[in-house]
């Protein structure tokens, strides 16, 4: 994850929490999950076998983490960056909406699969701060004693 993306996992939309790490293990994805995906971002390759990933990692991207041939995690980032934002985040809702899922945010959050709420839970993201102020986060790191890498 870049400083200026804001992360967020795919969890299923159920009553019970589940570490956002793995909380499709054991799930099933609905048929043609992939197909949507790529309706959000284009399919691109990974540098890990066990990794699926449309977009880009250092841009917008969705990637989905396997095991065993099964999906065990999903993430969506979103680049804070793009002055044109705004455009992908209904595509990123509608996806987790297909999926049945919810977002978890990286404080913790959890986040329904909204373009509005989507958009309220970014401006909380630390890489929202960080797009808006950089040498303004970057003191705030140093203060508290933590490195920004």
């Amino acid at each position: 994850m870049a400083q200026w993306q804001a992360t967020f996992w795919l969890v299923p939309d159920i009553p019970e929490r589940r570490d956002p790490t793995l909380a499709w293990l054991g799930e099933r994805l609905p048929p043609g999950w992939r197909e949507e995906a790529r309706s959000v971002l284009p399919e691109t390759r990974s540098w890990s076998p066990e990794e699926l990933v449309w977009g880009r990692l250092d841009g917008h991207a969705l990637e989905a983490w396997t095991r065993n041939g099964g999906v065990v995690s999903m993430i969506a980032r979103v680049d804070l960056r793009d002055a044109a934002v705004e455009r992908v985040l209904p595509h990123i809702g509608q996806f987790a909406r297909f999926l049945r899922a919810r977002f978890h945010t990286e404080q913790g959050l959890e986040v329904p699969a909204t373009t509005f709420d989507l958009a309220c839970a970014i401006e909380r993201a630390p890489a929202f701060r960080y797009v808006s102020e950089p040498q303004s986060f970057l003191r705030r790191l140093r203060l508290a004693g933590a490195s920004p890498v």
